[in-house]
């Protein structure tokens, strides 16, 4: 990239160009916005569902990925991870812009 303004040459902007374009894209690319490494703080009652000695089902699940956003489309095979819990989570959705 090589700048001007007025006929001057501005190599300092140059820098500056590209840390905006590099930050742009950082924000752009980077999932997700917020990430929940663990589950919210609550009070989860134990329900004991098993009856004398019988052990809860074992399985696999499989289903289809209806839609994603925020990730780049490949060809191939998609991994998500799934909790399965007795306890509902709380979803998180960020609108506009934070306070300042």
């Amino acid at each position: 990239v090589e700048s001007q303004f007025q006929g001057r040459s501005l190599p300092q902007v140059n820098s500056i160009i590209a840390s905006q374009i590099r930050k742009a894209l950082k924000r752009k690319h980077t999932l997700p916005f917020y990430k929940i490494r663990y589950k919210p703080f609550f009070i989860k009652t134990e329900i004991d569902s098993t009856q004398d000695g019988e052990e809860p089902p074992r399985g696999n699940l499989e289903a289809p990925i209806i839609d994603t956003s925020r990730i780049t489309e490949v060809d191939g095979v998609v991994f998500c991870n799934v909790a399965i819990d007795s306890t509902a989570w709380i979803e998180l959705i960020q609108t506009g812009s934070p306070a300042t």
